[in-house]
């Protein structure tokens, strides 16, 4: 739909995204969502094989797309090499960890947290 609008629709879309910026607050409408459960596999009566998705306009995913790439940007610059992200060996990291144990007098404090299913 956005595609097919053309200049115009960019245009309506863009003015409305730097009105929500500029007022530094979501339309009342972007606070809710409709969440429709989603078929993967399996036995279609257990609800442990649904996942939910939720709808959410258009223009709030724009907006949500534009922030990601600007906060993934940042940490970034903050962060350097020294973090798991997608896409990139986690060897190199978990010898640093290991390392990091063997060499520590004190304790060391760590969190994993495994988001492969999250979203499935």
């Amino acid at each position: 739909m956005i595609k097919a609008g053309g200049r115009i629709i960019r245009r309506e879309i863009q003015t409305h995204i730097m009105s929500i910026t500029n007022k530094e607050e979501l339309p009342e409408e972007w606070k809710e969502s409709i969440t429709v459960p989603i078929y993967k596999k399996g036995d279609n009566i257990d609800y442990s094989n649904y996942r939910g998705i939720s709808r959410l306009p258009n223009t709030y995913q724009i907006l949500s797309n534009i922030l990601l790439s600007m906060l993934t940007a940042y940490v970034e610059e903050i962060i350097g090499d020294h973090k798991f992200r997608r896409k990139i060996s986690t060897a190199g990291h978990i010898l640093c960890i290991r390392q990091i144990f063997v060499t520590q007098r004190e304790s060391v404090h760590q969190l994993f947290i495994d988001f492969t299913n999250a979203y499935d």
